[in-house]
């Protein structure tokens, strides 16, 4: 069994690449556009990880942490930006994050 992640992006290509990318490398991807979305299928389904961009719209990657750990806190959560900074890094992993990513990164 793959594991299961959710991609959860406001950028078009940023999500779909990276949601490309895992299934490439053998896991279940789903891409999201907004943590709405997002939320709606970890209450539907069986998600391990979610990989969150730090910047968005509607709610940005540290609440949309806290709101995941809040409902299923045994789901992994991986916060990336492309602005990274050592104190939103801190929060992040303070907030019960398992990494920081900075965009780009390799796959």
């Amino acid at each position: 069994m793959s594991l299961r992640v959710l991609v959860v992006d406001d950028e078009k290509l940023s999500r779909d690449t990276t949601a490309f990318e895992l299934v490439e490398e053998g896991y279940h991807a789903e891409a999201h556009s907004n943590p709405f979305s997002a939320l709606a299928a970890l209450e539907t389904g069986s998600w391990d990880v979610v990989l969150t961009d730090l910047r968005m719209p509607s709610m940005n990657g540290l609440q949309f942490l806290r709101e995941i750990k809040s409902r299923r806190p045994a789901t992994k959560v991986i916060v990336m930006t492309a602005y990274g900074c050592v104190p939103t890094a801190v929060e992040a992993l303070h907030g019960g994050a398992e990494d920081y990513l900075t965009k780009p990164f390799d796959f």
